[in-house]
């Protein structure tokens, strides 16, 4: 195993200084002949897509959060938004009058989204608290099932002292502080 490292290595060594030579023989101006003559054709041009146009967000959009879109049977649908300034709902219905200047456009309870103008600004809001599941409700204990006993304390425990404290006949062991490392005799 050591000879044959030792040969690579004194092969290394002699060839090592004649690898710039080789290197400059075997340059890449071999390759500019192919190149040259395209034989694969014309590279096919760039073409660069242009990215979706930035949505800008009227200001007045960030101070509301929509919180639901409801339609009652035989009722316009209903809007409700959440003034995160004030902390105050802003009631709006379809085909109503415009409300703290906000004005409702298009509703769909499916989606849940709502378009909305203010200021001549138009937005579209959608409920974003609907999109994560609802916590499961706490299923009620089923008839028949046996209560978990409870487990028994451990020897030594003292029974009927608050705080679980040890009796007082008996002697606690020293706790050695917490984060300190003794040495073994």
């Amino acid at each position: 195993m050591k000879t044959k490292w030792m040969m690579g290595a004194a092969a290394v060594a002699v060839l090592w200084p004649g690898a710039p030579l080789w290197a400059a023989a075997w340059g890449f101006e071999r390759y500019q002949v192919i190149l040259e003559r395209k034989l694969f054709g014309e590279p096919p041009p760039v073409l660069v897509a242009p990215g979706p146009a930035p949505v800008e967000e009227p200001p007045w959009a960030k101070s509301y959060r929509l919180c639901s879109v409801y339609q009652e049977e035989g009722e316009p649908v209903e809007v409700a938004l959440l003034d995160l300034k004030t902390n105050k709902p802003v009631m709006l219905t379809l085909d109503g009058g415009p409300n703290q200047g906000i004005e409702l456009l298009f509703a769909d309870i499916e989606t849940e989204e709502a378009r909305l103008i203010k200021d001549g600004l138009e937005v579209t809001m959608s409920l974003e608290a609907s999109k994560a599941p609802p916590p499961k409700p706490k299923q009620p204990s089923k008839p028949g099932r046996r209560k978990p006993k409870p487990r028994p304390k451990p020897a030594g425990a003292a029974v009927n002292q608050p705080n679980n404290a040890a009796p007082a006949n008996t002697v606690k062991p020293p706790q050695p502080a917490r984060g300190v490392m003794r040495a073994r005799r």
